[in-house]
């Protein structure tokens, strides 16, 4: 069983401020059907969540320490570190116990016992995020554990609705710039966007999907929040327009019954 463990909590206006993004939470309608419950240790919360998965070694935690400005998520440049589900939670302004939350998910690609116990926690906690953000390393070649990751988790309507793919460690890309000040050379732009089209192509998924960043140096950082904003965003206006939807079928409904009850009783006059 993977616990879960909040790290950090907060009031949104902090993350708003680390990073320029999310700011429409302050003003946003949102829907209670996007929120999901969480428990815990009996506390009950209601969230909006992004959560970061893929194997172990990928950046996931030095990523959300460098998203939240803060070095609360565990890291190690030689071991495993993410043996529990760990939460940085941002209180909404929406109401009591309503929370964003980013999620750090145990990493895969260890051993093969664990690995099944932690797609099913990835298979839970993606049916219930509202963005999913999957790791990839740049300078990695072999992803056969990530494309079956992939199948199991990623329907085609998913993939194209709550999904961003993160390709980390762009600066190990050959041939590698070794200046003090990083900078990525043409080169190297040259062999990510042919990295990016053969993960496209393996994965299933658009091109536009895949943020190049260095977690350590912060590279494209800023370009990928501003895509789980506009992720966020999108899934937030999606589920606005669904709830008004069964409103308005709702109404209609109710509409009709009244219809149907006035022409009966001008039936018995």
């Amino acid at each position: 069983m993977v616990c879960r463990k909040i790290l950090f909590e907060s009031a949104l206006d902090e993350l708003v401020s680390a990073t320029n993004s999310f700011d429409f939470f302050e003003f946003e309608d949102i829907p209670n059907s996007l929120l999901s419950e969480q428990n815990d240790s009996g506390d009950i919360s209601k969230e909006i969540s992004v959560i970061f998965i893929g194997k172990t070694g990928y950046g996931k935690s030095t990523l959300l320490n460098k998203i939240i400005n803060q070095h609360f998520f565990a890291t190690s440049d030689v071991a495993s570190c993410t043996k529990t589900m760990q939460v940085a939670k941002f209180k909404l302004p929406k109401g009591d116990n309503c929370y964003f939350t980013l999620c750090d998910l145990p990493g895969i690609g260890e051993n093969v016992q664990v690995d099944k116990e932690y797609l099913k926690l990835y298979a839970k906690m993606v049916s219930q995020a509202t963005v999913v953000v999957y790791l990839l390393r740049a300078d990695q070649r072999d992803f056969a554990i990530d494309e079956r990751a992939f199948e199991l988790l990623f329907s085609e309507d998913l993939k194209h609705e709550r999904l961003i793919i993160a390709l980390n460690c762009v600066d190990k890309v050959e041939p590698i710039n070794r200046e003090i000040e990083f900078e990525l050379t043409e080169k190297q732009k040259n062999n990510i966007e042919l990295k990016k089209q053969d993960i496209a192509s393996s994965f299933g998924v658009e091109s536009c999907m895949i943020r190049e960043i260095c977690s350590t140096n912060g590279y494209g950082l800023s370009m990928l929040l501003f895509a789980i904003h506009i992720n966020v965003q999108a899934v937030i206006t999606k589920k606005q327009g669904e709830e008004f939807s069964k409103e308005m079928e709702a109404t209609m409904r109710e509409l009709k019954d009244m219809e149907e009850e006035l022409l009966g009783i001008l039936d018995e006059f």
